[in-house]
Parts: C-alpha cells; structure tokens; sequence
C-alpha cells in the first residue's frame, strides 16, 4: 500500500469521523430542540384540549367534569393551530376514562392505557396501539385528586423531519468526503513529488550517478529542508568519492615514486657489487666501489627513514611535548647550515623568548630541513636569511632565499583532505619535484616531513615567492600558553 494511498485515506477517514461527530451532535441537539418545543406545545395545549373535552362530555351526557375537579384554565379556548395535528386526548377519573376526543388526522391509537394521572404533571413517549409509530405524551392531573387529562401527539412528523435532516447531513458528508478526497489526492500527489524525484535520485546515485541532484521544493517546509539535506548530504559524498579516488592516485603515485626513489640507490649498489665480482682485471677501483656503495646505502637508508618518518606522523601518535624556545632552534639550524657552507651568506633575526610546545627533535628537523633545502636548491653564495618572531598567540618561523623561487606549479593549492576543504601548495606533496626526470639530490620529502610535522602541533605551512625574488617558507606555531 502506498504512502500516498496511506495520506489519502487517512485524511478522509479523520474527516468522515469528524463529520460523522458532527452529525450526531447536530442531529441529537436538532432532535431534543424540537421535542423540548413539542412538550411545551403540548403543555400550551392542556388548556384548550380540556374546554374540548368538557365540550365534549356536555354533549354526550357525562356532565362534564367531575364535581370539585375543574381546572382553573378549564374554560380557556386556544385558537385550533395551538393544538397539534393528529392528537388524541382522554379525560380521566384514576383508570376510567370519562371523555375522549381524537383529531380527524389521527391515524392510529396511542397505548395510554397504563399511564398514571394522579402523579405530578410529566412527558413521556409510547407506541401505538398498533404498532405504527411512537407518540409523544403529556399527562396532567387536575386540583390534586383521581381526575387527569392525557393528550398524545404523533411523532411522525418529527421523526420525518429529523430522518430528512440524517439524510441531508449523510449525502452532503458523502459528497464533500469525495471532493475531499479527490482534493486531497491531488495535494498529496503535488507535495511528494519531491520525495519522489529524491527516490529516483537516490537509485540513480546507487547506480553510480554521483552528480545527481534533485530539485529543493520550498524551504520552509519539512520536504524542501529534507531535499537541501540530501543535496548536501550527496555533495559530502561526491566529496569524499573524489577525495577517496584523489587519496588512491597519491598512494599510487607515493608507491611508484618510493619505488623509484628505492630502485635509484638499489641499483647503484647492485652494479658497483656485481662490477666488483666479475671485474678481474682491477680496471675497477674496489675503494671507488665501495665508496659509492656506501654513499648510495647511507642514501636509502635516508629516504626509509624519512618514509618511516612520514608514517609515524600519518598515526597521529602523541608527541613529546615540552616547551621549545623555536629562537634557539633558528640559531642553532643557521649554524649548522654554516658548518655545511661557510661562504653562504646567512643571516638571522631570532630574538629569545619564542616558545612553543612540542618535539623538540620533530620540530629541530623541520626547520633544518627548510635550510638544507635552501642550500641544496640555490646556487653557491645566494643569501638565505631565516627569521623567528612572535605574532599574537602564534610563532612564526621564516626561512627565505634569493635564488630563483619556487616554479608556478609548486605554489597551485591542492586540497589536503582534512575537514574544512584546508589547502597547501603542492610543493609539500610528498616526492614532488620540479625536475620529474629526478635527476636532483633530493628525493622530494623534505618539505612533506616539514607540512607533517608542523600539522601535528598544530600549525600551518606556507610556501611563496616574496616580492624582490627567491623563495620563502612560513611555519607557523601555537605559543606555549604562559605560566
């Protein structure tokens, strides 16, 4: 059974017990109001029904009332229309009736025959003698003694007249229960076509159609907002399909290019050994031989430990958190890049006092590894100059040089995959390199290891072409809170 079918019915089924309520209200108040107007007709009618039967008890020899029982509205005359159509009236003494007189409308008798006239005045509703119909009664002692008058009326034309009002109430229900329902058919229908094409949308999108979208219906009822929940909820998933299709290109290319970068120094090792082996003329230096065996293994083992590296960090395991002063950390890695090239022009701006917490080792790595990229990528004398300062709640690590600057493609955002659509450049993807024949010392890690480590505390990392040339990388840091 369908939903629609469900609305439909249950819509005309609430509205056929409301108007069903209804009538029955209707009709018993409409019932009671023309008995309760019926009775007092009867009540106003004892006057002029008593003149009838003392007329009547003259006439036929019965002396009229009993002596000492006259009523004080006994010679009151009602004009004829005071008194139902159709009445029977009998006057009596306890159980006998002394006088009775019946309209000419009268059709059947009623059964009076029990009733009591020496109790207080009252109404009542009996049969008929014969069983026609139901008549409405009033019984009405008269001066306190054996003596009552009873006058009885049909029902018929009350009964009539409230059957016709059933019969209007029941066809004017059925009617506007089938506009009803043809109305509500059609609104139904209108309002779930929404849900509708969301149903077909969601079969389309089971089928692979992921761009598939429906149409919002008014968003200010609960099926619009639902059809905007589901255009945001597919847009989350088309998301994540392309983030999930984008993570599965990068492994690759991260397996293809490890594997690369491996096969690079793992061939190197395995010519020079076998040259080693199968060389007996000693055209081949064995010192140059191993030399470049050992320059190649201590290359490999670099390149795993900085895939090691990257691992660790992709676990987001806990780091050593202590305080690190990254002012000390800046000095200590122009030093070092001083050991590696004194004649390279350096320059420091560190004041004290730049704390942070985090690895020390972590973060001692990223900055070096910033500063031997600069050495490594930039002609010999070009000044680098690296830079440590405090701004707001945050401190910021720069380390520029004066050489050529990133190429165009290295500084192109791609998306990190991280909640909030965050972005880097591309030069911190891991194994990128300007140079895709590879033919550079580097093996294109370098700046992912800074990118990991800087997003594990926290921070960020930028990479730009500052004005007057050369190439700039910003790390910034959340500074340790003060004690």
């Amino acid at each position: 059974m369908s939903l629609r079918f469900r609305l439909v019915a249950a819509i005309v089924a609430l509205s056929a017990l409301g108007l069903g309520a209804f009538g029955v209200v209707v009709t018993t108040t409409y019932s009671r109001s023309q008995r309760d107007s019926l009775d007092d007709q009867l009540e106003s009618s004892i006057g002029p029904i008593l003149g009838r039967l003392s007329d009547a008890g003259q006439s036929d020899g019965n002396g009229g009332f009993p002596t000492g029982n006259t009523p004080p509205d006994a010679g009151r005359r009602g004009p004829p229309l005071q008194i139902p159509a159709g009445f029977v009236a009998e006057l009596r003494s306890g159980d006998t009736v002394l006088t009775r007189i019946a309209d000419e409308a009268a059709t059947s008798t009623p059964a009076i025959d029990g009733l009591d006239v020496r109790s207080d005045r009252y109404f009542t509703t009996v049969g008929s003698a014969s069983g026609s119909g139901d008549w409405r009664v009033v019984v009405s002692p008269l001066g306190g003694g054996e003596n009552g008058v009873v006058l009885a009326v049909p029902l018929k034309d009350l009964n009539d007249s409230i059957n016709r009002m059933i019969f209007l109430q029941t066809a004017g229900a059925v009617a506007l229960l089938v506009v009803l329902g043809l109305g509500s058919a059609l609104v139904v229908r209108r309002e779930l076509k929404p849900l509708e094409e969301m149903a077909s949308a969601a079969v389309a999108i089971s089928g692979g159609e992921l761009d598939r979208r429906v149409t919002p219906a008014e968003p200010r009822n609960e099926v619009g907002q639902l059809g905007f929940a589901l255009n945001s909820m597919l847009d989350s998933i088309e998301a994540a399909f392309e983030q999930r299709d984008a993570t599965e290109a990068n492994l690759r290319r991260f397996l293809a290019d490890a594997s690369h970068e491996l096969r690079t120094p793992l061939t190197s090792i395995q010519g020079f050994a076998e040259l080693g082996l199968i060389d007996t003329t000693d055209q081949i230096d064995p010192e140059l031989a191993f030399t470049r065996i050992q320059a190649e293994s201590h290359r490999m083992r670099r390149l795993v430990d900085d895939l090691l590296l990257l691992a660790r960090l992709d676990e987001h395991r806990p780091v050593q958190a202590r305080e690190v002063d990254l002012s000390v950390v800046v000095a200590d890695a122009a030093t070092d890049a001083h050991a590696v090239d004194a004649a390279r022009p350096l320059s420091v701006d560190a004041p004290r006092q730049a704390v942070v917490v985090g690895d020390p080792d972590l973060i001692r790595q990223a900055v070096g590894n910033l500063v031997t990229n600069a050495l490594r990528h930039t002609p010999a004398g070009t000044a680098i100059h690296l830079s440590c300062a405090v701004e707001g709640d945050e401190v910021v690590v720069k380390v520029r040089d004066h050489g050529t600057g990133f190429p165009a493609e290295a500084l192109e955002s791609v998306d990190t995959g991280a909640d909030g659509g965050a972005t880097r450049s591309k030069a911190f993807d891991r194994f990128w390199q300007a140079d895709l024949a590879r033919t550079g010392e580097g093996s294109g890690l370098g700046l992912a290891i800074v990118a990991a480590v800087v997003a594990e505390h926290h921070g960020t990392a930028t990479a730009s072409n500052p004005p007057g040339g050369g190439a700039e990388v910003e790390l910034r840091f959340p500074s340790a809170p003060i004690t």
